[in-house]
């Protein structure tokens, strides 16, 4: 990455935004989503930029009918600058730059410090999409079809998650009684009920959780193909469970592709694929052990390593443990080919 996703706090924050034109409106339709003060710098608006601010008469934008100077920019934590003239916005840069304040300039990357993705607005829920300006047109059709897909009161379900969760912290005591506790509430009737309006019955059925929370079941997952791209979406939600993930070590040419989909403080272990290896009954006693006391254990191989995932599922079976097999999608079915078709 050349550019790293931030968030930039914008309660209580200034940002300070140039122009007169098309390009600034712009801006300022997303601004004024913000909560920051806005010091809108456009000694000239047009008439459409004069007509916004008009209708839309908010206490966080101060119009300044001068353009700016270096003491206008103290306390400014962003600057935008929209002229349509490059040497005008690269003349800003360099006052931006010389007091260290991130600067953007729309369509002029490289002046820009800082550069705003596609967002989709779930607030407090937003997703930011970012080609680091190689394909902004790709990162709009990829935002429609995440536009298309989250329900519009997604923001509102992590509302209502953020106002049970004192009493999370109050009844359950184990981090992973509350990391289970949260996996059931986002995965599970709470979420789907609040979703759907039901706002008296989620609340019910947090109270259910919370006062008879259900026992932490462990299993194992084996995952039958070595291609992220053929993972199911079943697949992909388990190993972001997963506390432990087992690759064998010849079959992943590519396992940062999966270290990717799964927790950051997920475990990768690699055992061999030689069936004969005294490390099987270590490997196959850690797991028992492991999903005994409430953990997602997965086991990724594909076709060439199925008399080693046999020999360690079947073992594991044997010791009463729960083990579900997971297969790939067919290539030609594959997720994102699908997600392409859709955006495409």
């Amino acid at each position: 990455m050349h550019y790293l996703p931030i968030s930039l706090k914008t309660k209580d924050a200034h940002i300070a935004l140039i122009g007169n034109g098309e390009a600034a409106l712009n801006k300022l339709r997303l601004l004024v989503k913000t909560s920051a003060q806005i010091n809108l710098f456009a000694p000239a608006p047009s008439l459409e930029l004069a007509a916004f601010l008009i209708q839309n008469e908010l206490g966080h934008i101060n119009h300044i009918k001068h353009n700016p100077t270096k003491t206008d920019f103290n306390n400014i934590v962003a600057i935008f600058a929209c002229h349509a003239a490059l040497a005008d916005n690269e003349a800003l840069a360099k006052l931006a730059n010389a007091q260290n304040i991130p600067f953007n300039s729309p369509d002029n990357p490289q002046i820009c410090s800082f550069i705003v993705p596609s967002i989709v607005d779930r607030s407090p829920v937003t997703i930011a999409i970012s080609t680091e300006g190689a394909a902004p047109v790709l990162a709009k059709q990829v935002r429609a079809h995440l536009e298309h897909y989250l329900p519009q009161n997604t923001g509102k379900l992590a509302i209502f998650a953020q106002s049970v969760r004192q009493q999370v912290q109050n009844k359950l005591s184990s981090a992973k009684a509350k990391r289970h506790f949260w996996e059931n509430f986002f995965h599970g009737k709470i979420a789907t009920s609040f979703l759907n309006g039901q706002t008296a019955a989620a609340k019910k059925l947090v109270e259910q959780n919370l006062s008879n929370p259900s026992e932490i079941a462990g299993k194992l997952y084996v995952i039958h193909t070595t291609n992220p791209d053929l993972l199911t979406i079943k697949s992909a939600r388990i190993l972001q469970l997963a506390d432990t993930i087992y690759q064998l070590e010849s079959d992943i040419s590519d396992i940062e592709a999966f270290t990717h989909l799964a927790r950051r403080d997920a475990k990768f272990v690699k055992i061999s694929t030689n069936p004969d290896k005294p490390q099987d009954g270590e490997i196959i006693m850690q797991i028992a052990n492991q999903v005994r006391q409430g953990e997602i254990s997965v086991v990724i191989g594909d076709e060439s390593s199925q008399k080693r995932k046999d020999k360690i599922s079947n073992h594991l079976l044997g010791k009463q443990i729960d083990v579900e097999h997971l297969n790939s999608v067919l290539p030609d079915t594959k997720p994102q080919n699908q997600f392409s078709q859709a955006i495409f």
